[in-house]
């Protein structure tokens, strides 16, 4: 969880023909010290997951092609959990790089750009293909609702 947002939800999504997934977000529309996107407390996996797997990939998504990072990670029980997640600024995908760490800084003197995160979970029950199909449905739907919100929220 990222502590000290602005805005945050969780929500889960439980499908019969599915694995059930879990959707995260959480947005500060200003940032300052103990209040930031990337604080050394914040995490996608939290405390009981550990990173096993990590690349990058694409969702299709009405509009375009959405760059998101996956990850498997293990719990303390052993079992998956297969993550899908991305940082955005103003609405649109952002690496978190230090090359737009200084746009964004840049930018602050202006005004307060919306930073963001969203990560989407499932169980890799009964294996992580499953999982991915399951992201996939939920994704597609959510993220440019999410992205489009954040966008327009960030003009006001």
């Amino acid at each position: 969880m990222f502590a000290n947002a602005d805005d945050e939800f969780l929500v889960a999504y439980h499908g019969e023909s599915a694995a059930d997934v879990a959707l995260y977000y959480a947005a500060y529309r200003s940032q300052r010290q103990g209040k930031e996107l990337l604080g050394h407390r914040n995490s996608i996996l939290g405390a009981q997951y550990h990173s096993k797997e990590t690349r990058r990939r694409e969702v299709v998504v009405e509009g375009g092609v959405v760059p998101i990072f996956e990850q498997i990670a293990e719990g303390m029980d052993n079992g998956e959990l297969l993550v899908w997640s991305l940082f955005a600024v103003d609405g649109k995908p952002d690496s978190m790089g230090l090359p737009s760490q200084l746009a964004y800084g840049i930018r602050s003197v202006l005004r307060s750009p919306t930073a963001s995160v969203i990560a989407i979970a499932a169980e890799c029950r009964p294996d992580c293909e499953s999982a991915r199909n399951a992201l996939d449905a939920v994704a597609i739907q959510a993220l440019p609702a999410l992205l489009s919100a954040t966008e327009h929220g960030s003009q006001q």
